[in-house]
């Protein structure tokens, strides 16, 4: 009965210190500093910046005008749209930080108060952040277990 207690006693604590590494780690994830993609730098200078190369880069026509696109793939499937040879929007497809305010952190932007949050659709930040006409968080939906938000973020440049 006693080694059954020391089992169980240890695996309960071993499960509680991966979860808690797990937990942490996530909240200290910087996918990129944003703020040195202000300025609308080119692919080239994204590159430099991002250290290292886009996993695909390819031309799409969005909304009937033609952008160029990067995708980052190791950076959760973040997406760089181009017009003109300069950064306009980044949209991050598979953020892993959490969906609240102080997710903004994950972009290596300062946690600041939201300027209109509707928890069940969206958190925005309209020229809050230096360099940025709006950062959003955008609901595309819950985990079949219902544990986790699935979001997208939005950054548009000014």
């Amino acid at each position: 009965m006693k080694m059954i207690f020391k089992t169980v006693t240890i695996i309960l604590a071993l499960t509680a210190v991966c979860s808690s590494c797990n937990q942490h780690s996530n909240e200290n994830i910087i996918l990129f500093r944003a703020e040195k993609l202000t300025g609308h730098p080119g692919p080239e200078q994204v590159e430099k910046i991002m250290r290292a190369e886009p996993d695909s880069a390819f031309n799409r026509l969005i909304l009937g005008k033609p952008r160029y696109i990067q995708l980052y793939y190791d950076r959760d499937s973040s997406e760089f749209r181009y017009k003109d040879g300069r950064l306009l929007e980044i949209i991050v497809h598979k953020p892993v930080a959490p969906f609240s305010a102080e997710g903004v952190s994950s972009l290596g932007l300062p946690v600041k108060v939201p300027t209109a949050i509707d928890t069940s659709a969206y958190i925005k930040w309209d020229n809050v952040y230096d360099g940025f006409d709006v950062v959003t968080f955008y609901k595309v939906g819950i985990r079949p277990d219902g544990r986790k938000v699935l979001y997208k973020v939005y950054l548009r440049f000014n």
